[in-house]
């Protein structure tokens, strides 16, 4: 069976080229005996190899998935059409009187110069459709247009009896060889868009029209053997094109006509083998997720249930804790209601009784006794005053937030305004920037700032003038509070201390206080959820950030 097929396969090879050698011997010796004849036969075969390829072409237009070989069947229609005319005209013919050799030679040069365009522009329209009518018509017009050039004497001579080839028809020549040239490197480009086969045999026929042109610019004389050659060059470019889209579109359409559908019906075969293994392997993938996720199931059963355990033992600890918090709240309330009443009454009796005392027997106390009852009315008052703090500290912590939008501008002008009216004598400047707002409880958050402005309008007593400033600033996309003064500062290693109840880092005897203001302005920022920090320089003033 084997033996069989490989004779048949030799027999397949052998016949053509026997016949082509037999061709090729009968058309020299036919060119022995007329080089009319030799030159009409392969003129004839070139002429019904372009109207076949344009047969073919045309009437399986409607089936191709490659536009291809539409458009070097029109192009070989017309470069079919130039060439008859080429062939009527032939020197000897007799058909066309009163011209000389040169009629045939510009008919060459024309449709050679549309053939070779023809093939650059090919590869350009294998992934493209166009309009095959527009473009029947496209070379219809320029076809006309060449015919007429010619005949009317507006196409440059080519050939001068007793001179031979003009420069324009040598010129001519290089040209459409190296337009054969770049049609062969874009043939090449695109070769994956063609079958092996087809590209081979499009490819020897460009190289045997290069040959052909070659030879075609060295001729002298119409009947010269260089003419010969180029006309041997013409008929192989001819053959292998012949074969390249009629042999092969004959007999394997598929890799013609259907190059496209092979090209995916492979395409879809590999991607279905690749597919089958991409769904093995991904069953396999499934099957471990499977095994992974039931033993992360149980893992996660076994962690919800431990959930649950904490969170019950969790809400027996917030419980236990909200009831011991709820004691100490009421622990709290019960000191505070003790400090209100209880102490105060004592240091009610003090004041009074050293003032009774006083006033009673001054006669008998002389200026040391008078001084110490005074201070000792003053130490009860201070007293006062420290419990008062204590209360309102205690209250700042304790008691319920009430958010709203707050106006922090307004409340700080109002601030201003009331510091301003306790000494209307001195030079300050209150500097509030306007429309600050934020969320918040206006009561703790005017206690805050009311806090600020005093502690700033205190420490700015010697200056003069002073200058208070309230604004806000940006940083990381939040806004930065800042109260800042031009007053007595403070030194930067004792800021530590600037928020603990009743700690001063100046004396009373200079800047009278009890030292609880910014302890109360530090529980409310962070009530807010925010922090406060300041920076100072003795004497260089102080200014005082927050954050809400």
């Amino acid at each position: 069976m084997t033996q069989a097929s490989d004779q048949h396969v030799s027999s397949d090879k052998v016949l053509p080229a026997v016949l082509g050698f037999l061709a090729v011997a009968g058309l020299y010796a036919s060119s022995l005996y007329s080089y009319l004849l030799f030159h009409s036969l392969v003129e004839l075969f070139s002429i019904l190899t372009a109207f076949v390829i344009f047969v073919l072409a045309w009437h399986t237009r409607r089936i191709q998935d490659n536009r291809y070989l539409l458009f070097i069947g029109i192009a070989s229609l017309f470069v079919g059409l130039l060439e008859l005319v080429h062939a009527l005209a032939y020197k000897g013919m007799g058909i066309f009187t009163g011209y000389t050799a040169d009629l045939p030679t510009q008919l060459w040069i024309a449709f050679r110069y549309l053939f070779s365009l023809s093939l650059v522009l090919a590869p350009f329209v294998i992934k493209r459709t166009f309009n095959a009518g527009k473009m029947f018509a496209a070379y219809s017009i320029i076809t006309a247009g060449l015919l007429y050039a010619v005949f009317t004497g507006r196409f440059p001579a080519c050939f001068i009896e007793g001179a031979g080839l003009t420069p324009f028809k040598i010129v001519s020549e290089y040209v459409i060889a190296l337009l054969f040239l770049a049609s062969l490197g874009l043939l090449i480009v695109n070769r994956q868009s063609l079958d092996r086969t087809v590209f081979g045999l499009m490819a020897g026929s460009i190289v045997a029209s290069i040959a052909s042109e070659l030879s075609f610019t060295q001729y002298v004389s119409v009947f010269g053997p260089a003419n010969m050659i180029g006309h041997f060059s013409l008929l192989a470019s001819m053959v292998l094109i012949y074969r390249a889209i009629v042999i092969t579109g004959i007999e394997k359409p598929s890799l013609l006509l259907f190059r496209n559908l092979m090209l995916s019906e492979e395409a879809l075969q590999r991607a279905h083998a690749g597919l089958e293994t991409k769904v093995q392997e991904r069953t396999h993938e499934l099957a471990r997720a499977n095994e992974e996720l039931e033993s992360e199931i149980s893992e996660r059963v076994r962690a919800e249930e431990e959930i649950r355990k904490l969170n019950r033992e969790l809400e027996q600890r917030v419980a236990e804790r909200t009831a011991q918090l709820e004691a100490a709240n009421k622990e709290l309330e019960a000191f505070s209601y003790s400090v209100s009443h209880d102490l105060r009454a004592p240091l009610r009796a003090i004041e009074s009784f050293s003032r009774i005392i006083e006033e009673e027997q001054a006669a008998r106390l002389d200026d040391s006794g008078k001084d110490y009852f005074r201070r000792v009315r003053e130490a009860a008052d201070r007293m006062g005053k420290l419990i008062e703090a204590l209360l309102r500290l205690s209250q700042q912590t304790r008691g319920e937030m009430r958010r709203t939008t707050v106006d922090m501008s307004r409340i700080a002008r109002e601030a201003a305004d009331e510091l301003s009216k306790t000494q209307p004598d001195r030079k300050a400047d209150f500097v509030i920037a306007e429309g600050i707002t934020t969320a918040g409880d206006p009561v703790m958050l005017r206690v805050a700032i009311e806090n600020l402005l005093g502690n700033a309008w205190k420490f700015t007593d010697k200056c003069d003038p002073a200058r208070v400033e309230f604004g806000v600033t940006r940083m990381n996309g939040g806004a930065i509070y800042f109260v800042r003064d031009n007053g007595a500062g403070f030194d930067m290693a004792y800021a530590d201390k600037l928020f603990s109840a009743f700690q001063r880092l100046h004396p009373s005897s200079e800047y009278p206080g009890i030292g609880i203001g910014l302890a109360t302005v530090q529980r409310i920022i962070r009530r807010h959820g925010g922090s406060i920090w300041a920076e100072g320089e003795v004497g260089r003033g102080a200014v005082f950030y927050f954050t809400l």
